[in-house]
């Protein structure tokens, strides 16, 4: 065998030399067709697709075409697995050639193979022809891989093939393929496979602003970790800041709507609100929807980190609407503070107070100087001060 790759890589060396580069193509096709073995012919082809020649997709059409109909005849393991693995070779030079009349064939030899890296092959390939006739196929078998999985069956192959088809997404960049990125990213897959990660990066590459798809993930699924991966998601995007503050609304509206009693499911809520509350801050709101939102946050039982940044949020933005409600908490909190506060109370007045400060509205003048003359703890009273200065500057 070493013998007819030394002589193989000699006879390419001389055609290379000898003959007109016009010439070249039906030289090698020649040679490949008299080929006898399975060896034969991959020494041959490895040489033809070094090349990177169109002048050669008809032969790399032919030949693969051949291997599809007389594989099933292969009896010997070793001559089944150079026969897949001389088919990876051609299918990856036709999708490196464009060559868009070969996707039927790939196609089919998609759907036939059992070898997962020949399937994962072809996958790409489609997706570099760019072949969306088959984009629906192509959903359907990440669908199947993302949701009908069996641990410990065919783990392994069932990723190289998921890995395949999401770079084929990735590659048409069509809105249908989407949803099943999406749910691929948060997958069982295992980290050493990278099909989460990737399914991330095409995420962001195969729409420009994906919020009105991931609206349609969040408001159909009921599970919180879905709506928190949904808010990620949005916010890894390059989605316009509108857009992912009317994500990050309807997140939080969820967050606040939905109770349960089980602890775990509770962590995800209060991450989904949280989360919220932080990209209503840093996307700058300026709408009453979600002012409304986040005042709600305060007056539930929830997290003080959830309260502090809904604070925080609202102290963003400087309308009247914005300060108005920062100054209703606050006259809430003066009003009941001889009822006694705890230590977390404290911290949200502070963390009211200084929201107020940070508008520079003056709405909130009248409550900051009612804390500064009231019987509040040193602390407090210089974060009115200090606020109140903010505001007349």
């Amino acid at each position: 065998m070493k013998k007819r790759i030394i002589l193989t890589g000699l006879l390419a060396f001389f055609i290379t030399v000898t003959v007109s580069s016009n010439e070249v193509s039906a030289v090698w096709t020649r040679l490949y067709r008299r080929a006898r073995t399975i060896e034969h012919k991959y020494s041959i082809m490895m040489n033809i697709v070094e090349q990177d020649n169109r002048e050669f997709t008809p032969l790399l059409t032919e030949a693969l075409d051949e291997l599809f109909r007389t594989r099933g005849n292969v009896t010997s393991l070793l001559e089944a697995r150079r026969f897949d693995e001389l088919m990876r070779v051609i299918v990856k030079e036709l999708g490196e050639l464009k060559t868009r009349d070969s996707a039927d064939l790939v196609f089919r030899l998609m759907r036939a193979t059992e070898d997962p890296l020949l399937k994962a092959e072809a996958l790409v390939t489609l997706g570099k022809l760019r072949a969306v006739d088959y984009l629906g196929e192509i959903v359907l078998i990440l669908r199947n891989l993302n949701f009908n999985f069996i641990p410990g069956e065919g783990d392994r192959a069932n990723e190289i093939i998921a890995y395949g088809a999401i770079i084929a997404l990735e590659k048409m960049k069509e809105p249908e393929g989407f949803e099943q990125l999406f749910f691929a990213s948060m997958g069982w897959y295992s980290p050493g496979s990278q099909v989460r990660k990737r399914a991330k990066l095409a995420m962001v590459t195969i729409v420009d602003d994906p919020s009105d798809l991931l609206i349609g993930i969040m408001s159909r699924e009921s599970s919180f970790a879905i709506k928190l991966a949904v808010l990620e998601a949005e916010d890894r995007s390059t989605a316009s800041d509108e857009g992912k503050l009317r994500v990050a609304k309807l997140a939080l509206s969820e967050g606040l709507v939905h109770k349960t009693s089980d602890a775990v499911e509770n962590r995800f809520l209060s991450r989904l609100r949280l989360f919220s509350c932080e990209m209503m801050r840093d996307y700058k709101f300026d709408d009453d929807e979600a002012i409304e939102l986040l005042e709600e946050v305060f007056y539930k039982d929830f997290e003080i980190n959830e309260v502090l940044t809904a604070l925080e949020a609202l102290g963003s933005n400087s309308g009247d609407v914005s300060a108005t409600a920062l100054a209703k908490i606050l006259k809430f909190q003066n009003d009941r503070q001889s009822h006694g506060l705890t230590a977390e109370d404290y911290r949200v007045v502070k963390g009211t107070i200084h929201a107020l400060g940070n508008t520079k509205n003056p709405i909130g003048f009248e409550e900051l100087t009612r804390v500064e003359y009231s019987d509040w703890v040193g602390e407090v009273i210089r974060e009115a001060k200090a606020a109140l200065e903010m505001l007349n500057n």
